[in-house]
């Protein structure tokens, strides 16, 4: 006789071993694996809108706005970014780039072209010191 249990959260009654176990593997968890995975997915979701809000001052919806009118490319190189990385995506992640002296959000940049602003400490003269070397220097 197998044994089951019903999940706390769909009300299904399942096969025991469609639930997760505690690290130690002996408490049986009270949502089934399915449930889990989306709950997980849910509270991922919430905790990114939180964290984006907080950090940044700007809502979830402000970011797609931002994603959107930028048509998912970086605002420098026109790279195609991706709002998030997972296990399926794995292209360049859109940064989220501010003022850090207002903190006010300009727009959202690949990994390089945010990491580059960043070394030149957002000095646009540097930049343009930068510029007119790379200019003088052509090989």
């Amino acid at each position: 006789m197998a044994l089951t249990k019903k999940c706390s959260d769909c009300n299904v009654e399942k096969d025991v071993t469609e639930f997760n176990t505690n690290g130690k593997g002996k408490a049986i968890k009270p949502f089934c694996k399915d449930c889990s995975k989306e709950r997980n997915k849910k509270n991922r979701q919430k905790t990114r809108e939180t964290n984006i809000k907080w950090r940044y001052g700007i809502s979830y919806d402000d970011l797609l706005s931002m994603f959107e009118k930028q048509n998912g490319r970086c605002g420098i190189c026109n790279t195609k970014i991706e709002l998030f990385a997972d296990a399926l995506n794995k292209g360049s992640v859109g940064h989220i780039d501010h003022d850090h002296s207002s903190g006010e959000v300009r727009g959202l940049l690949c990994g390089n072209c945010n990491t580059g602003l960043g070394k030149f400490n957002d000095d646009v003269a540097l930049l343009k010191t930068a510029i007119q070397y790379l200019r003088d220097n052509q090989c």
